[in-house]
C-alpha cells in the first residue's frame, strides 16, 4: 500500500472537492466518474473504502453540507426550493434525510441558526405613532 503524504488529497477529498464544484443535477454516477478518470469502478471503490468512505456517502455529505449552507444563507424562499436544488424528488424526502443527518428538521435548524431579527423600536406614546393612528 502506498504511503500518501498529508499534503496530497486522497480519493475521498478529491471526490468531495469535485462534487462540491458541480450542481447536484450534473453529478456523474460512479460508473461515469470512473470512466472519466480511466480507472475501474472496483479500484475506485477500494480506494474510497480504504479511507472509510463510499461514493454514495460522499454525495450525501456534499448535499447536506450544501443544504445547511443554503438554509442558513437565507437566499431561498422555502425549504422546498432547497430540496429541489439538492436534487430530492420531493420536500418530504429532503426533510426526512435532513432530520436523520442534522438531528433536527430543516425548520428547527433555521430557527436555531438564523441571526437574531432586529425590530425597529415601538413608539412609547401615540405622539410617535404613524399619522394614520392620530
Amino acid at each position: 500500500m502506498a504511503n500518501i503524504s498529508s499534503n496530497e488529497p486522497g480519493w475521498k477529498d478529491a471526490t468531495l472537492e469535485y462534487l462540491s464544484r458541480l450542481p447536484v443535477k450534473d453529478w456523474p454516477t460512479q460508473r461515469e466518474l470512473t470512466k472519466r478518470l480511466a480507472i475501474s469502478e472496483q479500484f475506485y471503490r477500494y480506494q474510497l473504502q480504504l479511507e472509510g468512505a463510499s461514493y454514495r456517502a460522499l454525495k450525501q455529505e456534499v448535499r447536506m453540507t450544501r443544504a445547511l449552507h443554503l438554509l442558513s444563507s437565507g437566499s431561498y424562499r422555502s425549504i422546498g426550493e432547497v430540496s429541489d436544488d439538492m436534487g430530492f424528488c420531493d420536500e418530504h424526502s429532503f426533510r426526512k434525510v435532513f432530520k436523520r443527518w442534522a438531528g433536527c428538521s430543516p425548520t428547527r435548524y433555521l430557527i436555531r441558526h438564523s441571526p437574531p431579527r432586529t425590530e425597529s423600536p415601538r413608539p412609547v406614546n401615540s405622539r410617535y405613532a404613524s399619522p394614520t393612528a392620530r
